[in-house]
């Protein structure tokens, strides 16, 4: 999986800031707790947490900067792998064009917890950026991590601050954001919606959404996955589909459209089916997407997005045609989440 989620929100471009008084960057704030991650920290002073999409994981921003906000990215994955696996993983996914930048740490937080650190310059779109990426092993199967990014320049300003705060981060109680019902769906009570994973899928969770996940065990090979996000956006819905996939092509050379057609969900929710190919940014081995887009309200539209190898996107098309069929609205709920 591409564990390169902040990067939406740096191309879409820099936050629009001032110069302010210079920060004291020595200083770490208030611990800030997401309790449907099961982790908190102390950002450096001043960093505020960002109002979220449902399911959306975590986002902090600094201080007014000369150039754009540095900002801090969390997430939550679940994981077999071993530890050492997962950060060889993140070296591949975060770093792939630039590794011979790329600085790796090992060190334990203040609770005991073992941690990486993993840090380099990047190219992002026209800007030059210092992106550290902390990973933390929180047992059992599950990994957290936090990725920080500001310019290149002010990178030794900011390091030694986010490297202190690391060391703060420790486990918490979770409150889930859904639950399994009798008949095996999946119920995202914070999201309002449901569906039901293909029969012997497993859920997970995606670093990319606190929103869960499904994959097909396999041995070897492509795991075929399943994931949800939530995509803000006013437009009709084809018209958001054309803008979304206008913006990827842009970004993506690799990608070769298929076909679109409309889908009616069990419910009699009206969906739109796209389908594509594209090269794994990782592997450049090609994969089979599948995109269902439903209109959930005014403004908001959810994503489940289907991946699997070229060679079996024929065969597990039926498949994820009847998984995007079972999704359904729901009552939401809003967890509390101290």
């Amino acid at each position: 999986m591409r564990a390169v989620w902040w990067m939406v929100l740096l191309l879409a471009g820099p936050v629009a800031c001032c110069l302010a008084e210079e920060p004291d960057l020595t200083e770490l704030g208030e611990r800030c707790t997401d309790r449907a991650g099961g982790f908190s920290f102390c950002p450096p002073k001043g960093w505020r947490l960002q109002p979220r999409l449902p399911g959306a994981c975590p986002v902090l921003i600094a201080p007014a900067a000369a150039q754009f906000h540095p900002y801090a990215v969390a997430g939550v994955e679940e994981t077999d792998a071993g530890f050492d696996d997962v950060i060889k993983a993140r070296r591949l996914d975060h770093f792939q064009a630039e590794r011979k930048e790329l600085a790796e740490r090992r060190f334990a937080t203040d609770s005991g917890l073992k941690a990486a650190k993993l840090n380099g310059d990047q190219t992002i779109g026209e800007r030059r950026v210092r992106v550290a990426v902390y990973l933390f092993s929180c047992p059992p199967g599950r990994v957290t991590v936090v990725g920080m990014l500001c310019a290149d320049t002010d990178a030794a300003r900011y390091e030694p601050a986010w490297d202190a705060a690391a060391k703060t981060f420790r486990t918490e109680q979770i409150v889930a954001s859904g639950s399994m019902a009798n008949d095996g769906r999946w119920v995202e009570k914070e999201g309002g919606f449901s569906w039901l994973p293909p029969p012997g899928w497993r859920l997970r969770l995606q670093a990319e959404s606190y929103y869960k996940g499904a994959l097909r065990p396999t041995e070897r090979g492509v795991t075929p996955t399943v994931s949800v996000a939530d995509c803000p956006g006013s437009e009709p819905l084809k018209q958001f589909v054309a803008r979304f996939y206008g913006g990827l092509m842009k970004g993506d050379q690799t990608l070769r459209p298929l076909f679109q057609k409309e889908l009616a969900t069990d419910s009699a929710l009206a969906g739109l089916k796209s389908v594509y190919e594209r090269l794994d940014p990782k592997s450049r081995e090609k994969r089979y997407y599948t995109d269902y887009f439903f209109e959930v309200s005014p403004g908001r539209k959810i994503r489940m997005q289907c991946v699997c190898a070229a060679e079996e996107g024929k065969q597990l098309d039926s498949v994820f045609d009847a998984c995007a069929k079972t999704f359904r609205l729901e009552r939401t709920e809003t967890p509390v989440r101290p």
